[in-house]
């Protein structure tokens, strides 16, 4: 916005490409579309892991909904802490619990509609318009939370994952427990391929 305003639309739009696309090189960053794919790609890999490990020993998933809440409250906590002075989030972690996650057509949806709003403030700025400086704060916030969402979501599930894998080596043992990983590592799980 500094930069617009001095009509430095050059460096404007080396910065807006940085945050929202990345750099690679040295320094790499994903920006915002980097982070927003791959924490989606990690929710369904941290679901998908679960599931096949319940579907391989043949149980149904274990109940571990209290202390799922506890550890995702406390990341909650921990991100509103983090993000405060510059990105607002306002989550609960019950919805995020009783939420279902995203299909890959939603997700897809989703990033295409963010990135659509992208290149038309892109577009803005290749022309110099300086009333895009209107929309650049909403256009972060808007990234931002939902690549914060993603990534509690990936947090969420990460911790039931390791939850149900605790309470199942309690119900069957390490042994047998180990057995179905090494199957699943091994790719001798067969994979329902309707839900990959």
């Amino acid at each position: 916005m500094a930069a617009i305003a001095r009509e430095d639309f050059e460096t404007a739009r080396r910065l807006f490409s940085e945050i929202f696309y990345g750099v690679s090189g040295k320094h790499a960053d994903p920006g915002m579309a980097g982070s927003l794919l791959y924490h989606m790609a990690m929710v369904t890999k941290m679901e998908t892991e679960t599931r096949l490990l319940l579907n391989e020993l043949r149980l149904p998933q274990p109940d571990v909904a209290a202390d799922l809440l506890r550890f995702t409250e406390d990341f909650v906590s921990d991100m509103y802490e983090l993000a405060k002075a510059s990105v607002p989030l306002n989550f609960d972690p019950h919805d995020v619990a009783a939420k279902a996650g995203l299909s890959s057509e939603e997700k897809i949806d989703l990033f295409t509609k963010l990135n659509k709003e992208t290149k038309t403030l892109e577009a803005m700025l290749a022309s110099k318009q300086a009333e895009v400086c209107k929309h650049l704060e909403g256009l972060f916030s808007n990234w931002a939370r939902h690549v914060a969402e993603m990534r509690l979501r990936q947090e969420y599930e990460t911790i039931k994952g390791f939850l149900i894998t605790v309470a199942l080596a309690k119900a069957v043992g390490t042994r047998r427990l180990k057995d179905a990983m090494v199957k699943f590592k091994k790719g001798s799980v067969k994979k329902p391929c309707a839900s990959l």
